[in-house]
């Protein structure tokens, strides 16, 4: 996701709209007294960043020009924004579209990766959000969430920033395809995402042989009417898994930003859950399973 560094090293994610000044309302905030209370926007057009100087007393330069007041020009990766002086340069390290993230009360920030965003953090998720069509929403929850919602995890209280731009359409031509992979004794598990020809490769994790077993689960139902297909109760999957039903949410949360970041969307649609009944399944319907190179 876009971010811009300060002359002080701190990275700050970008979100839409970004405004950077010394007013404590700005998005982004510079300390140093040349720097006006609302001195530049950073904006997102859908394909690139612009900057835009506010009227600023001291000036904006970028690369060493400056703009004029209300002027907009474009910036990409390395460029070097200098705000109220030549010598507090700011750099826009990142210019990737803008992307969700999260800050507690205490300060701490953590960012979407994939399509998901876990709270507290990623290595003991308690919430995932999760970009869908829509927009973001709470894994269990159908509706989406709106820039500014408080929520609570890890014993705090965090703010969410998620962008006001749509997510990109995935073509349902190319919808990605899972492929498993698993030893004789099934020690070994492996999962590879097919987008049209491509093939690309995850790193084997915890979380594989939970999605194997819902493959499976959805396989097994092939019979029935694909709406119908491969539903657990996660009590009963926790079962089947001998792990605790608190585990599969967690390797959910992970299977969702692991995948994610493989295929736009997949994090959203990977599993599927039932509103008000604790009943999950796979989500993807385009599967196969290889065991010492048979194919199911």
């Amino acid at each position: 996701m876009g971010s811009i560094l300060s002359p002080t090293g701190t990275s700050h994610p970008l979100s839409a709209r970004s405004v950077l000044g010394r007013a404590p309302s700005c998005g982004i905030v510079g300390e140093d007294a040349r720097v006006s209370g609302e001195h530049l926007v950073l904006t997102w057009s859908g394909e690139r960043w612009l900057v835009r100087d506010l009227g600023s007393s001291n000036g904006t330069w970028v690369n060493n020009v400056r703009l004029g007041a209300g002027e907009k020009v474009p910036i990409t990766t390395q460029d070097r924004l200098a705000i109220g002086s030549p010598e507090q340069v700011w750099v826009l390290e990142d210019a990737a579209a803008p992307g969700a993230w999260a800050q507690s009360e205490s300060g701490v920030r953590i960012q979407a990766r994939g399509g998901v965003l876990l709270l507290p953090n990623p290595q003991d998720p308690e919430l995932a959000l999760v970009l869908s069509a829509q927009g973001w929403r709470l894994d269990d929850a159908e509706d989406s969430i709106q820039d500014g919602a408080k929520l609570q995890a890890g014993g705090q209280s965090w703010t969410l920033r998620v962008p006001h731009h749509v997510a990109p359409t995935v073509d349902a031509r190319a919808a990605p395809a899972l492929h498993f992979r698993i030893s004789q004794d099934e020690e070994f598990c492996e999962i590879s995402v097919q987008k049209g020809s491509q093939i690309l490769s995850n790193p084997p994790r915890s979380f594989n042989y939970m999605l194997l077993t819902l493959a499976r689960l959805r396989q097994k139902d092939h019979d029935l009417a694909p709406e119908s297909q491969g539903w657990v109760h996660q009590e009963d999957l926790a079962d089947m898994l001998r792990v605790e039903p608190t585990t599969i949410n967690v390797q959910v949360h992970r299977a969702r930003q692991s995948l994610g970041q493989l295929h736009p969307g997949l994090g959203a649609e990977l599993v599927e859950r039932r509103a008000r009944t604790r009943q999950l399944r796979l989500g993807v319907s385009q599967f196969q399973i290889e065991r010492m190179g048979q194919v199911s």
